[in-house]
C-alpha cells in the first residue's frame, strides 16, 4: 500500500509538473508581453529610499536589480572626471551559480527612458544566458541625480558622449568594465552604444581622444555590439517623422493627465497599431507608469538634439576597415518601425562590414522586446551564446 501511494504522489507531481509546463509553452508570450508592458513601479517606500538616496553627490549607487532594492552609495573611481551628480546603476545576477557564466551584458536604453523602461527584459536575458545583465539610469531620470551642468565646450554629439560616459561608470562601477562586456542599445542608446565602440577602436589604435569636446573620453572593451531600432547617422540616414522629437516639449510644465497623453502618443508610434489595439489595458498601463516616473525635461531635450545630430555610424564603419580588430554586431529592426525606418537597419550592416548579422521583426515596430519579447530573447541570446564559444575557442590553450 505504501509503495502504491508513493507511486501514485509521484505521479501526481509529475503530471502537474506538465500541466504546468503546457501552459507556460502555451500562454507564455502573453505573460511576457503583459510583464513588460506593464513596467511594475517598485514599491512606493523603496521610491521614496531611493529618491532620497539619490541627492548623494558625486556618488554610484548600486541595485542588485531593476526593483531598486538592496541599494547602496559608493564614491565612484574612474579616472575620468567624477561625475556632479549619483549614478543608478543595477545588475540583474546570474541565476544559475552551478552553470557556466556568460559574459556580462550592458542594456542602453532609448530617448527619455531608464532602467525600468525595461520592465522584465533584464530578467529574461539574464536567465536565458546565464549572464550577469547591467542597466543604468541617466541622470536626469528615475533615482539618478540631477543632469550634469552643460561644459562649456560642449558639441553636437556631447549628450550621446555624456551617456557614453555614463555607461562607462556604471560598467566600471558594476566591476564588468575590465574583462569587457556586450553592450546592446536601443535607439538612442543603439547610437550610445556605437560610440563606445568607436572609442574602444581609436584608443586600441592610439589614436588620442575621441570625444569632440577634446578630453580624454573613458574606453569601454566591447565584445560585440546589439544595435536595436536605431541609426548609423550621416546624410545617408532617414531620421525620425517629422514632429517627434518634439512629443515632449511640453513635458516639464505638464500636469498628470497632460503627461498621460504625451505618454500615450509616444508609446503610439513606438508600437504597430494593431498591437496596441490587442493590447490596449497593457498598453495604457505602460504610457501611465512612463507618465509617472521621473524623467528631467532638460534632458530629454538634450537627447532629443543628440538624435538628430548624431553621425558616428560612418566614422565606426572607417574605424572597423582600418582595424584588425573583429567586432560581432547584432542588428535588430521592426519593418513596421514608424520612428526609424527599416532602410537604417540596411545602412547599418553596410557601413559596419562583414561581421555585421541583420534580423528584420516581421509585423513589428520601434519597440521589438515589448511587442516580441520571446523572440527578441531568444535572437539576442542564441547571438550572445555563439560570442560567448568563439571567444572561448579563441583563448589561449583552447584551440
Amino acid at each position: 500500500v505504501a509503495a502504491i501511494c508513493g507511486v501514485l504522489w509521484i505521479a501526481a507531481i509529475v503530471l502537474l509538473r506538465l500541466v504546468r509546463w503546457c501552459a507556460a509553452r502555451h500562454c507564455g508570450q502573453r505573460l511576457v508581453v503583459m510583464q513588460l508592458a506593464t513596467l511594475r513601479r517598485p514599491p512606493l517606500a523603496v521610491r521614496r529610499r531611493a529618491a532620497a538616496a539619490a541627492a548623494a553627490p558625486a556618488a554610484l549607487r548600486f541595485c542588485s536589480s531593476a526593483t531598486g532594492a538592496g541599494c547602496s552609495s559608493s564614491s565612484s573611481s574612474s579616472a575620468a572626471a567624477p561625475p556632479t551628480s549619483s549614478l543608478h546603476v543595477h545588475l540583474e545576477p546570474a541565476p544559475r551559480k552551478n552553470r557556466p557564466t556568460g559574459a556580462p551584458l550592458l542594456l542602453i536604453q532609448g530617448w527619455a527612458c531608464f532602467s525600468e523602461d525595461w520592465g522584465v527584459l533584464p530578467k529574461l536575458l539574464a536567465s536565458a544566458g546565464n549572464r550577469p545583465v547591467a542597466t543604468f539610469d541617466p541622470r536626469g531620470h528615475g533615482p539618478s541625480g540631477p543632469l550634469a551642468p552643460p561644459r562649456s565646450d560642449v558639441s553636437k554629439a556631447a549628450a550621446v558622449e555624456a551617456l557614453a560616459d555614463e555607461a562607462v561608470e556604471a560598467a566600471s562601477a558594476l566591476g564588468i568594465g575590465g574583462s569587457g562586456a556586450h553592450v546592446l542599445g536601443i535607439s538612442l542608446g543603439g547610437m550610445v552604444a556605437q560610440r563606445l565602440a568607436l572609442r574602444m577602436l581609436l584608443a586600441t589604435a592610439d589614436q588620442g581622444p575621441v570625444d569632440p569636446s577634446g578630453h580624454e573620453a573613458a574606453a569601454l572593451r566591447v565584445l560585440s555590439l546589439g544595435l536595436c531600432s536605431t541609426t548609423p547617422g550621416g546624410p545617408r540616414a532617414s531620421g525620425p517623422p517629422p514632429c517627434f522629437l518634439e512629443i515632449f516639449d511640453g513635458w516639464g510644465g505638464a500636469g498628470e493627465e497632460e503627461r498621460q497623453h504625451i505618454s500615450e502618443d509616444f508609446f503610439g508610434r513606438a508600437v504597430t497599431p494593431s498591437w496596441a489595439e490587442q493590447h490596449r489595458a497593457q498598453f495604457r498601463r505602460a504610457a501611465l507608469n512612463f507618465a509617472q516616473a521621473r524623467r528631467d525635461a532638460d534632458a530629454i531635450a538634450a537627447q532629443a538634439k543628440a538624435v538628430l545630430e548624431f553621425d558616428a555610424g560612418p566614422a565606426l564603419g572607417e574605424a572597423l576597415r582600418a582595424s584588425e580588430a573583429s567586432l560581432p554586431v547584432l542588428v535588430m529592426h521592426g519593418d513596421s518601425d514608424a520612428v526609424f525606418p527599416v532602410s537604417n537597419a540596411e545602412l547599418l550592416c553596410e557601413l559596419l562590414g562583414p561581421t555585421c548579422q541583420l534580423n528584420v521583426f516581421e509585423d513589428c515596430g520601434h519597440l521589438l522586446y515589448l511587442q516580441q519579447p520571446q523572440a527578441f530573447v531568444r535572437t539576442v541570446s542564441a547571438f550572445l551564446a555563439a560570442e560567448d564559444e568563439r571567444a572561448a575557442y579563441k583563448a589561449p590553450g583552447c584551440e
